[in-house]
């Protein structure tokens, strides 16, 4: 009877331990993003990186709020975050193909 206790609670502990990792790491990223889009005010297609780094942080946030709750719907939430940032990157694609054409090299000063 004792086994299947244990059991479960292992698998608990591993997923209280997985929310928290991926929490913290959501947390650090998002602080990385945030001083590197301050860091790059001057150039568009950093900021735009930046912004990718931020949203790739928020999808972090709540796959790791997903699994504490137990809850489909954040994991829809992400899915449209990460949606947003594949649009995102796309804009930053067309902006340095417009650049190239334009100036014949991509560097923003």
């Amino acid at each position: 009877m004792s086994i299947p206790i244990i059991h479960t609670y292992f698998f608990l502990l591993v997923d209280k331990v997985l929310y928290y990792a991926l929490w913290w790491t959501s947390i650090l990223i998002f602080v990385f993003g945030f001083l590197g889009f301050l860091a790059n005010l001057n150039n568009y297609i950093r900021m735009l990186i930046s912004i990718e780094i931020l949203y790739v942080s928020l999808s972090c946030f709540c796959i790791a709020t997903a699994l504490l709750f137990n809850s489909y719907l954040f994991f829809i939430y992400a899915l449209f975050i990460i949606f947003i940032a594949a649009l995102e990157g796309a804009f930053l694609l067309l902006l340095c193909v417009q650049i190239y054409y334009a100036q014949e090299e991509v560097y923003i000063s």
